[in-house]
């Protein structure tokens, strides 16, 4: 649930909207559980990966039958994940 008075606020000008946020979304918590993984912090880098999964899942729904192998930043899905 959005805090109090932000879901009647309008979208920001320049936001890009729901699609272009989980695609920035996808590549920066990616980076971020890449640094998780190598630092072996085990868990925040699971956690990390699982919102990066959601976040492509996220890309790929508004993408629609079209595309649906790869996300928008051109990264197949499956197979990221690295121990």
């Amino acid at each position: 649930m959005a805090p109090a008075g932000e879901q009647d606020r309008p979208q920001q000008g320049g936001d890009g909207g729901p699609g272009e946020a989980a695609s920035y979304l996808e590549v920066a918590v990616g980076e971020l559980a890449q640094l998780a993984r190598r630092h072996r912090l085990d868990m925040l880098a699971y956690l990390l990966e699982m919102a990066c999964l959601e976040a492509g899942e996220q890309v790929r729904l508004r993408q629609g039958p079209s595309n649906s192998g790869k996300s928008q930043n051109g990264r197949s899905r499956g197979g990221q994940r690295r121990e």
